[in-house]
Parts: C-alpha cells; structure tokens; sequence
C-alpha cells in the first residue's frame, strides 16, 4: 500500500513523538533511580564520630545595648575591650573580667565601630561623623566626612581611615581629626547599602566596591594603585546588573 505524501508526513511525525516519549520516560527513570538511590555512583563517606577535645566555658559577659539595623563588632587590646551601640553608647571593659572601667553616652547616635589604634577609640554616627575618644572616654574630636558612616574606622600610623556610605574613603589627621586625602570613584546608578569597609595592609587600603571592583589606594595619600575586576555585571536591567563587593577584602 502506497501512502499519501500527506498521511507519511503524519505517520513519521507520530513514530517520532512516540520515540521521544520513549526517550523521556528512560531519562526520567534514569534520573529517578540516581537521585532516589537505586544506584550510587559516588557514595556518601562514612560518618565520623566526633570526639570534643577542648569545653569552652564562659568567663564573663556584658550587656552594650542594640545594634538595630547597623553592624557593630567589639575590638580588643592587651588588656580591654571596647564596645558600642546604636544608642550612642561606648564603653570599655576589664578584657580579664569584663567589669566596666568606663561608659560613655555621646549626644547622637553610632551607626559603625569600634574602630581601636594611635591610642584613640574611633565610632562612626549616622549623620556622618567619626569620633575619636582617648582611652579614658574624652572625646578628642569630631570630623564630618560625606554620608553615614557604616563600617569601624581604621588606623594606620597618624591616619584615620574611614569609608563613607557613598562609597568615598577619607584619611583623616589622628591628631585632630581635619582631612588629608579622600579618595572617590564613580559606581553605577544602582547600588547595593552595604556595611562592608577596608582593610590595611602593609601602607594599602584595599577596598571592594559596585559593579564588582576591587581598589588598593595608599594609605598615607589616598593615590590608587590599583583596581580590578573580580565580577563582570550582566543582564538587561539595572537590578540584574547589580554585581557589588559587600565583604571585606582578605589579605594574606
């Protein structure tokens, strides 16, 4: 029997719906007994019991206050820590104790810190002031830099170094807090908020920065090194572009 053109075209289609069809249900039953355990190809290693060699114990603990919606972290020296809050409150402890040596309440609010070198205590305020206090809690002075600050201010040698919000980074005089250097660069229309700040090494600020770039400036001028590109944005719209650094750089 000869078939019409029309009816073979048809009769070949179907065969080959029916064969793909055939083809899908092995895969999936392929896919089924590899996921669900018919067949392991890379069996998972056998469990370990773990045996603790070391107890931590709790030495002593101390209440600071509410960090809300900013990020705070304690710092240490030889012999103290400093801590802050969102309420506008510094205080130092005894590091071997933790009973309170002083506390103090600034007229405004702290959005980042601690930030600890050149004997100073540095904190960070929404409206865009670093404070420096001495080691005994007396304010030594106030410096405004461009928008909020959000991370701990950092030191290195007679420098205060401090990201703003907005992306630039000042270098700040330890002594009195006036302005040496500030270093800025441009960032795409759509940017993420971001609590991520520097970190100094060997004389370099380094710090990572929308659209995926990495920056290493001087720390005692504030000229750029360097910068380059450890994410590349993609896609059509402004969101899907978004590629920033929101983590500390990690020198090793």
């Amino acid at each position: 029997m000869r078939l019409q053109p029309s009816f073979a075209r048809l009769f070949v289609l179907t065969a080959a719906l029916l064969a793909g069809c055939t083809s899908l249900s092995d895969l999936k039953t392929d896919i089924s007994e590899r996921v669900f355990g018919r067949e392991e190809l890379n069996p998972p290693a056998p469990l370990v019991e773990f045996q603790p060699t070391a107890a931590p114990k709790l030495l002593w603990s101390s209440k600071v206050g509410s960090a809300e919606t900013y990020d705070f972290s304690p710092v240490a020296d030889s012999n103290a820590v400093y801590a802050a809050s969102a309420q506008g409150e510094l205080l130092k402890l005894d590091a071997a104790n933790g009973k309170e040596v002083w506390r103090v309440r600034a007229d405004e609010r702290f959005s980042a810190g601690v930030g600890l070198g050149a004997n100073l205590v540095l904190v960070g305020t929404p409206t865009g002031y670093v404070m420096a206090y001495d080691q005994q809690g007396k304010l030594l002075w106030k410096s405004k830099v461009s928008s909020e600050v959000l991370s701990a201010p950092r030191v290195y040698l007679d420098i205060v170094v401090v990201r703003a919000g907005d992306g630039r980074i000042f270098g700040l005089n330890a002594v009195d807090g006036s302005r040496k250097w500030v270093f800025q660069r441009s960032t795409p229309a759509l940017t993420l908020r971001s609590s991520a700040g520097i970190v100094i090494a060997d004389g370099v600020v380094y710090a990572g920065y929308a659209g995926g770039k990495l920056v290493a400036v001087k720390a005692d001028d504030g000229n750029s090194l360097w910068e380059a590109s450890v994410a590349q944005p993609k896609g059509t719209t402004e969101i899907e572009r978004i590629a920033d650094i929101t983590s500390l750089p990690v020198v090793d």
